[in-house]
């Protein structure tokens, strides 16, 4: 990565009851599968997925950001039970509706426009929502034991959809750079 960039993404983070609740399994996950990565984030539903910018132009992500919130309005979203893209992530099933799924579509289509960022590869049939619980550093033998583990375990999460937010990676870990919240 060059000097002056930094890495971003942008992300449904949700709020912080859910957001500690989602930590604790985390952290479960931390102590029994040896998987801590996935704590170097807040819980969230990637949108934009990590992507180099000028660190100088900053603000222009949060002008852009700003102006896409600002004619967006809120909606539920509901997150249920585990799910697995073997061999190394784990994560809380978000559940798909046609306001995310309109979001996803409209935000995407926004960014690439305005910025040039998020519609590389898009194809809206693949975009699967997830909030990861651990990935990278799971092994796939502590994979299929946490896998087992919590493939019966039930948890049910519902929350408003209130904004997006930008995220930028600080060499250590993901810090929320700004909020930009939908007019309703």
């Amino acid at each position: 990565m060059k000097k002056d960039h930094r890495l971003y993404f942008f992300a449904l983070v949700p709020p912080e009851n859910i957001q500690a609740s989602v930590t604790e399994i985390k952290k479960d996950f931390r102590d029994r599968f040896k998987s801590k990565h996935a704590l170097k984030s807040p819980p969230h539903i990637t949108l934009i997925p990590p992507f180099e910018f000028l660190f100088s132009d900053e603000n222009r992500l949060i002008k852009y950001l700003e102006l896409y919130t600002s004619e967006e309005s809120s909606f539920i979203q509901e997150l249920e039970n585990f799910g697995t893209f073997p061999p190394k992530v784990v994560y809380i099933r978000v559940l798909k509706s046609e306001f995310l799924l309109n979001m996803y579509e409209r935000f995407r289509n926004f960014m690439e426009l305005k910025l040039g960022l998020g519609n590389k590869s898009y194809n809206p049939g693949k975009f699967k929502p997830h909030m990861t619980i651990a990935f990278r550093d799971l092994t796939p033998e502590n994979f299929y034991l946490a896998k087992t583990a919590y493939a019966k375990k039930q948890i049910s999460f519902r929350f408003l959809v209130q904004s997006i937010c930008l995220l930028r990676h600080n060499g250590q870990h993901w810090d929320i750079v700004h909020e930009a919240h939908f007019k309703i």
